[in-house]
């Protein structure tokens, strides 16, 4: 049985947003050798939409200073740079800010769903299993070794929105069953498989929500599940010059 004696106490910026960010970022703060320096997360007046700036208002709350990105240059102190969620690309000499590692919770399996919205694509691609991955950052987008990846089987009829929440759930567990020994510096990653298909999505890659009526019907199908995440704009067909949108259910 492993000691849950912590070893040492460990520095940490943490990077991130959404609901899932505020419950990693909770998580690792009541954890007894996890010290939290500093926090970058969406800025005030930032559009969104979910509910609100839950992790902001964490940090305000337990008077965490709440820094831009940049400013993690000037930190000399730093044992490991953690983001859940962040929205930004993190350069190259911020990642080398952590001396022992920076570490991203990615909502998607790695290789396979690299980028943006990958949980709409994996529904539109038809996809059989989804997932989670743990992994360390480096320059190139999410393309870092491998802390932990977790599968499960995409449920039948799923709409986007239904398995974001499915896999924020898978998420949240990885991190809780990691994030002891990472800190004590008791973890191994592994070279993501380069046998495995990858694709790299960008931010935009949703723009096109058009239907084509000549698609096969089991294209349309996968296309209007992967578009139905609330608030977005759904999946439409255009009739005299006018949107119809598609949804699986009123």
């Amino acid at each position: 049985m492993k000691s849950l004696k912590p070893k040492v106490k460990r520095n940490i910026v943490f990077m991130g947003q959404k609901k899932l960010g505020i419950d990693c970022l909770e998580y690792l703060y009541k954890m007894n050798n996890a010290n939290i320096l500093a926090i970058c997360t969406a800025r005030k007046g930032a559009k969104i939409w979910w509910d609100k700036l839950f992790v902001k208002e964490f940090a305000k709350k337990n008077n965490i200073p709440v820094i831009e990105r940049q400013d993690i240059l000037k930190y000399n102190n730093i044992d490991f740079i953690i983001s859940v969620q962040y929205q930004y690309i993190i350069e190259e000499e911020i990642l080398k800010k952590a001396k022992i590692a920076p570490i991203n919770l990615h909502l998607a399996p790695l290789p396979e769903y690299k980028g943006c919205n990958p949980i709409s694509h994996a529904i539109i691609n038809g996809n059989e299993y989804f997932g989670a991955t743990l992994h360390i950052m480096n320059k190139e987008v999410d393309a870092g070794d491998v802390i932990e990846k977790r599968t499960f089987k995409i449920p039948d009829h799923i709409i986007a929105k239904d398995l974001y929440e499915l896999t924020n759930a898978t998420a949240l567990k990885i991190f809780k069953d990691n994030i002891r020994d990472i800190l004590n510096n008791n973890f191994t990653y592994k070279p993501q498989d380069p046998n495995i298909p990858s694709q790299l999505y960008p931010r935009d890659s949703l723009k096109d929500k058009k239907v084509q009526l000549d698609w096969p019907i089991e294209k349309i199908w996968n296309f209007v599940r992967g578009n139905e995440f609330t608030p977005f704009e759904p999946a439409y067909i255009e009739y005299n010059g006018k949107k119809i949108y598609l949804r699986t259910k009123l």
